[in-house]
């Protein structure tokens, strides 16, 4: 029986008429999708391997269509496919391509519209590097949700280089020692506070966060930023890729910033033998 992916997100995935323009880039091209079944499909595989039938099945469409369509994300280079190990008869599908940006439709979870600041960011000191730094995200990020620009995959890989420059400050042999080193620089600098959660799954909170608690509500996750800077770190300790998913953040309306961070497969092993 195929297992779904367990970090898909159902609540905001496109409908068929108003989406997003996706905008990826391959070794040799800069690609551009606005098909509704494409970005469909795309949002589904972002986040892990994903079996051809849970796509034919989310998507309501034949599996001849989605088939064809996956073909011409194949052709483009934005996603790869191979049989399942384990049952040859099974199709599954992943992404071979980075997310640059997107833009988002005035009817989309993001509505364009006015985004102002909020007071608690909208002045900094010149001695003050923190309240300038939150200020100058804060700006760059509602002056991208104005217009209806998605930044969040230029933010994440901002933050994945930041995150692996980071890594040498919070660089311990246990998870419990990262996080705690991780928590005493984010105090120090007032990004907020980070605690270990759990550790099987792996799990960080994050109160306080200094990227989204100031942001308007929105409605999805807005720590691109922060999610980079976790995968830069936990790539580094772990030595395999991570995919680190917010489940829970201030702009969604939650009172925290919650993160599961997840091995690519066949490298779940290390958690338990680090923590």
């Amino acid at each position: 029986m195929l297992k779904e992916n367990p970090h898909i997100d159902t609540e905001h995935l496109p409908s068929t008429q108003n989406v997003d323009v996706l905008f990826f880039s391959t070794e040799n091209n800069k690609v551009a999708i606005s098909s509704p079944i494409k970005v469909l499909i795309l949002n589904l595989v972002k986040n892990g391997p994903t079996p051809l039938e849970i796509i034919v099945e989310r998507s309501g469409r034949a599996k001849s269509t989605i088939t064809k369509h996956i073909q011409d994300l194949e052709e483009v280079g934005l996603i790869t496919s191979h049989h399942d190990s384990s049952d040859h008869r099974k199709r599954i599908i992943m992404i071979s391509a980075e997310e640059i940006g997107r833009l988002t439709p005035s009817e989309s979870s993001i509505k364009p519209g006015v985004y102002y600041i909020p007071d608690a960011v909208s002045s900094f000191t010149s001695d003050d590097i923190v309240s300038f730094f939150r200020f100058s995200l804060m700006a760059f990020y509602t002056q991208a949700l104005r217009i209806g620009i998605n930044i969040d995959p230029v933010l994440k890989q901002t933050g994945v280089e930041v995150g692996e420059v980071l890594t040498k400050i919070v660089s311990d042999t246990t998870i419990e020692g990262i996080v705690g080193k991780m928590d005493t620089f984010w105090k120090t600098h007032g990004l907020g506070k980070v605690t270990l959660y759990s550790t099987t799954p792996l799990m960080i909170q994050i109160d306080e966060c200094f990227e989204c608690s100031d942001l308007p509500k929105t409605g999805r996750s807005a720590c691109a930023f922060g999610n980079g800077i976790l995968t830069g770190i936990f790539s580094d300790h772990l030595k395999c890729p991570v995919l680190v998913v917010e489940e829970e953040c201030y702009s969604k309306g939650e009172n925290r910033c919650l993160f599961v961070i997840t091995p690519l497969p066949d490298n779940g092993s290390k958690i338990a033998q680090s923590a």
